[in-house]
């Protein structure tokens, strides 16, 4: 209902922005692919469907040490959910 931290991990954090209807995944590591994959099985096992979860209004993002630590590395970034590219 309310606005907030959803969940919280090493690899990611999900908040909920209700004045956008939008959830903001935080990647706060460089193995980018492992942390979204962590994040979709989490909300998976909160009832999601695959379709469900590329339905949601979720974006990825990385932290400020993760973008800057990737900076020099070519990495090409997606903001969507591994499985709805």
């Amino acid at each position: 209902k309310g606005s907030g931290l959803v969940q919280e991990t090493k690899e990611f954090s999900i908040k909920y922005i209700p004045s956008r209807n939008q959830f903001l995944a935080e990647i706060r590591t460089i193995d980018i692919n492992a942390a979204k994959e962590s994040a979709v099985d989490w909300l998976t096992s909160q009832g999601l469907s695959k379709e469900g979860i590329c339905n949601l209004p979720i974006v990825f993002y990385l932290n400020y040490q993760v973008a800057n630590n990737l900076r020099n590395m070519n990495v090409q970034f997606n903001p969507l959910p591994p499985t709805c590219n």
